[in-house]
């Protein structure tokens, strides 16, 4: 997570930084990089929007659900990325930026599709 933390500018990746620091990843780690076609669709399994962007929130929970650990470790996990000054605490500002991440990733467009059907609208 930090490597691709580290590529993020604004905690946003795009195609090409996401790519990259997988690829740096996987030679860190003497994996072989698969091909393109199969980059590619990691990518966008992490980019649950679809908006050729990953953002921190979208990054977290692919994560989670590709690593091991116990449900108690990858919400350790995930208040410390959130807790960005490291005080053991999350400011408002930071839970502003932790529920603007999971509803972008909740709300995505196929799911405000069904919503609009329903009546309910939704601003992005």
């Amino acid at each position: 997570l930090g490597k691709l933390e580290e590529a993020a500018i604004d905690g946003k990746l795009t195609r090409e930084q996401f790519l990259e620091a997988y690829k740096g990843i996987l030679t860190a780690n003497a994996i072989e990089a698969p091909v393109e076609s199969v980059q590619n669709a990691v990518f966008d399994l992490f980019d649950r929007d679809d908006n050729n962007v990953v953002d921190l929130m979208e990054l977290i929970c692919g994560i989670s659900l590709l690593c091991s650990g116990s449900e108690d470790d990858k919400i350790h996990a995930v208040f410390e990325v959130f807790d960005e000054n490291g005080d053991g605490f999350i400011s408002m500002d930071e839970m502003f930026k932790f529920l603007t991440s999971v509803f972008k990733v909740v709300l995505t467009p196929n799911v405000m599709a069904v919503m609009n059907t329903m009546g309910v609208t939704v601003e992005s």
